[in-house]
């Protein structure tokens, strides 16, 4: 119970309070580039506004949280906290020698791990699909500098 005799949802609360948080640190951090103008924005403006909305939504579920009853924190799920995490590392560590496809596969092999009953064929067939998908509005449409593939040159 809060101090006014509203239940609170400690879920809601804890989930809003991360977004908020990882909303208003991506944009001070966006901060440290150029911003410009709507009409020709510089390479800190998306970020901001991406983190922006990241920010204000983080915003809305802690105050959902506060004031309306919901599910409290019944336990954890380490193992697909880890492996996500552990496939978001990986990608960080690899994806300049294995390339941004292969590194993009690894991450979801390894965050799909979390899910019990999805096979390996299902597991491949996403990170084929994904590491297209991030491909393609990545290193085409973004124009992000990171090689494709491993460079295999002695």
């Amino acid at each position: 119970m809060t101090p006014f005799g509203i239940k609170h949802s400690s879920q809601d609360i804890i989930a809003g309070a991360i977004f908020l948080a990882a909303g208003v640190v991506g944009v001070f951090g966006s901060f440290s580039y150029p911003m410009g103008t709507a009409l020709q924005m510089g390479p800190g403006y998306f970020p901001a506004l991406v983190f922006g909305v990241l920010a204000a939504l983080g915003a809305a579920i802690l105050l959902k949280g506060l004031l309306v009853a919901g599910p409290g924190i019944t336990g954890w799920a380490w193992r697909p906290f880890a492996l996500v995490l552990g496939g978001l590392v990986l990608f960080a560590l690899v994806a300049q020698t294995l390339g941004f496809i292969l590194s993009c596969m690894a991450l979801v092999l390894v965050a799909t791990a979390a899910v019990p009953g999805l096979s390996l064929l299902s597991r491949l067939g996403l990170a084929l699909v994904l590491a297209g998908f991030c491909w393609v509005v990545f290193l085409l449409g973004l124009g992000i500098l990171i090689p494709t593939w491993p460079d295999l040159t002695p």
